[in-house]
């Protein structure tokens, strides 16, 4: 996989250039009743961005986004990429004490939050010793600043900062422990890279649709919902977080994915029983289904970053992915897409056999996360441009990566 330009930035490589190629009537986000198309994703990215710049938001500045799935957390991220931040999306109902503590790692200058869910965010404002300024979508109370002065601004030309390919675009905080919190940083390459091989992976093309199951402020969620759909010029539907989310059935039937993206465990979780059941329907077309979460189940114990893992793994992506058997802890992940590798070692670092049970390493040229106020780990899972996953796995004689459980002590 080639290197992107030296300078390189993420926003205006997947907004600016769809419009460019023609793109910009296709639709990008499909929320709720909107139908939001890439012109108009990229005029209110431009607009909320002038707005940041407005507020002196400047190049490497910090901006923590506490939203709801919607068209405006996606706005939000991009513009503050585009402008030259660093951005961090995090859930919408965490608890008071996690706010405080990702207003500290992260030195957030700028929060973009919801009315609807600003208490605890509100309570951890006073404990920021960086913060200036809040941005709110809805009723905005005291000094907040509405949304709607950003969303309505009548600038809506929004010149890329000049930023690096190997500057940090993208935060992904670990917010599930109650310890200090740690976070791994992506680079605009290292995004782009991931969304390039999901894309050709996936065959992602201009008349695909991408079925979201929330949050967009996880990793995976983002990377494969939000960036390799926008790179390939497909659309987006996203699932509502709050009480008014539709069910998965009622969203399949309405939007007709063609690729479905669940977070939820295949076979035990409700949800995903009833998709299994919907995509047997004859009547219905069956999408390529990812499953963000029965696969490299390690990740999600052990790595905040895991939507550059994702990346490498087709993960079931041409054919549906109906879940091992329930008690089952042999699953399949997939193999490594073009340009990348994976390699079981054993515990002394010597290499496995194929077949052997062992510890999961992968490389991807351009990408390699960085860790934040966590150097032990870095040592422990970075070398040579390898990243390691952790155990157990194995691989076939034909190169696929198959999830083994725990390794064994």
């Amino acid at each position: 996989m080639d290197a992107f330009p030296e300078e390189f930035n993420l926003a205006s490589w997947l907004l600016d250039e769809r419009v460019a190629e023609g793109k910009g009537e296709r639709v990008a986000v499909i929320d709720g009743e909107k139908r939001v198309t890439y012109r108009e994703l990229q005029r209110l990215v431009n607009r909320v961005g002038n707005g940041l710049l407005e507020l002196d938001v400047d190049m490497e500045d910090r901006v923590l986004i506490v939203l709801p799935d919607g068209v405006e957390l996606i706005a939000a991220w991009l513009a503050a990429i585009k402008v030259g931040a660093s951005v961090a999306c995090v859930p919408a109902r965490l608890t008071l004490a996690q706010y405080e503590r990702l207003l500290h790692l992260t030195r957030a200058r700028t929060l973009f939050i919801d009315a609807s869910c600003r208490k605890y965010v509100e309570e951890a404002i006073p404990s920021s010793r960086h913060l200036r300024r809040v941005v709110t979508v809805g009723e905005p109370e005291g000094k907040q600043i509405a949304w709607e002065e950003f969303a309505s601004s009548r600038f809506d030309e929004l010149e890329a900062a000049p930023t690096h390919r190997e500057d940090t675009a993208v935060w992904f905080p670990s917010t599930s422990a109650e310890e200090a919190c740690h976070a791994v940083g992506h680079t605009h390459q290292a995004l782009a890279s991931s969304a390039v091989a999901i894309r050709q992976t996936l065959r992602l093309g201009l008349e695909d649709t991408i079925l979201v199951q929330p949050s967009l402020s996880g990793a995976v969620a983002l990377t494969f919902g939000v960036i390799a759909p926008l790179s390939a010029g497909a659309s987006t539907a996203l699932m509502k977080e709050d009480g008014r989310r539709p069910s998965m059935e009622d969203s399949v039937k309405r939007h007709h994915p063609t690729v479905v993206l669940t977070c939820s465990v295949l076979s035990t979780d409700p949800e995903s029983l009833l998709l299994s059941r919907l995509l047997g329907d004859p009547g219905l077309s069956t999408p390529p289904w990812v499953d963000a979460s029965h696969v490299l189940l390690e990740l999600r114990r052990g790595l905040a970053g895991e939507g550059y893992f994702r990346a490498l793994f087709t993960t079931a992506a041409l054919q549906p992915l109906l879940g091992a058997s329930e008690g089952t802890d042999t699953s399949m992940c997939g193999r490594p897409v073009e340009g990348c590798e994976a390699r079981i070692v054993r515990k002394d670092g010597s290499q496995a056999a194929t077949g052997e049970k062992g510890i999961l390493w992968v490389r991807q040229p351009c990408v390699t996360p960085h860790f934040w106020h966590d150097e032990a780990r870095a040592r422990e899972t970075l070398r040579d441009g390898w990243v390691k996953i952790g155990g157990a796995f194995s691989i076939d004689l034909d190169g696929y990566v198959w999830y083994q459980g725990a390794l064994e002590s």
